[in-house]
């Protein structure tokens, strides 16, 4: 915890379980950090990161010198809590209470910015920008330094549709979403991307996919699964990538692949989440202590061949 001095904490002993409560529940929480790898190496600069947009060349694979670098986004995530229970921390855990639901939420606009981009957010009456798709969090979330991009929805034209199984029945599509990511993996396939892949969908049509199809016990996600499914050598332990999210359109899902460095999430120059008690009091006479997570990424998609959009009728 940086300026933990102002609480009168003199050691670790308060703060560091803090911090890795909150570093434990974004890691928990958030779908980015389960479907997309993180970067190697470190970067100093605190604002943007090479781009490293991966092309053909007569010499082979090379990197785009002419891609603008990405930003480095950074989420600001507020919470206060009263001076008196600041006090108490050592017998009552209230600040490491609040800071994981606060990371909570903090997981959420990450996941926002990564399948989204700059589409998932909105400048408010401060010109501070705010996510769109969270309104319970307008008061708690803003970002700085926006992504440049729609994040993993930035390549709409390589898309397969998925047309409803009824036309008169809305948000069920049944064996249909199974033929279209067939088709997606073959798209990718034909790139040459042929392992670790991964299925996102929004929330209807996700929940669609795991109920039986009418008259047959045939469940549309198990004929899928088997195709993001990635078993550890090591620990032999399958973990199946394939998962519903209520932060993309309502009608577009991806099914992508991570394969070839097609992609990473760079983290900022703290290497993960921080939490900051900030030096001014707020209101109420002085009585809140106010605090701020700090969460600092930016997804890099070198390969944008490698992503389908699914997008339902």
């Amino acid at each position: 915890m940086e300026r933990k001095e102002l609480l009168g904490w003199n050691d670790t002993t308060l703060s560091q379980p803090i911090d890795d409560a909150v570093e434990a529940q974004i890691a928990k929480s958030a779908l980015s950090l389960k479907v997309i790898p993180l970067a190697m190496g470190t970067y100093a600069n605190g604002e943007t990161v090479p781009a490293e947009k991966l092309v053909p060349s007569p010499d082979g694979l090379t990197i785009d010198q002419t891609a603008s670098p990405n930003n480095l986004s950074q989420i600001l995530a507020s919470f206060a809590i009263r001076q008196m229970l600041v006090k108490d921390e050592a017998t009552s855990p209230i600040i490491a209470n609040v800071a994981i639901s606060t990371a909570t939420a903090a997981a959420q606009g990450m996941d926002s910015l990564v399948l989204n981009g700059a589409s998932a957010l909105t400048p408010n009456a401060q010109s501070q920008f705010v996510f769109s798709q969270l309104p319970q969090y307008t008061n708690i979330l803003q970002v700085i330094r926006p992504p440049l991009d729609n994040g993993l929805l930035l390549n709409p034209t390589q898309s397969v549709p998925v047309p409803l199984l009824d036309v008169a029945t809305p948000d069920i599509y049944g064996i249909n979403l199974v033929r279209a990511v067939a088709q997606a993996l073959g798209i990718v396939q034909q790139q040459g991307f042929y392992h670790e892949y991964r299925i996102i969908l929004p929330t209807l049509a996700f929940a669609d996919s795991i109920t039986a199809i009418d008259g047959t016990t045939v469940i549309p996600a198990d004929m899928m699964k088997w195709i993001v499914t990635e078993t550890d050598a090591k620990t032999n332990k399958a973990t199946v990538h394939y998962y519903g999210s209520g932060l993309l359109p309502p009608k577009i899902g991806v099914f992508f692949s991570i394969s070839g460095g097609s992609m990473d999430l760079v983290q900022g120059p703290d290497q993960g989440p921080t939490v900051q008690v900030l030096p001014e009091k707020n209101s109420l006479n002085g009585n809140i202590w106010p605090f701020v997570l700090k969460q600092t990424f930016a997804l890099r998609v070198k390969q944008p061949q490698a992503i389908v959009q699914l997008k339902f009728q």
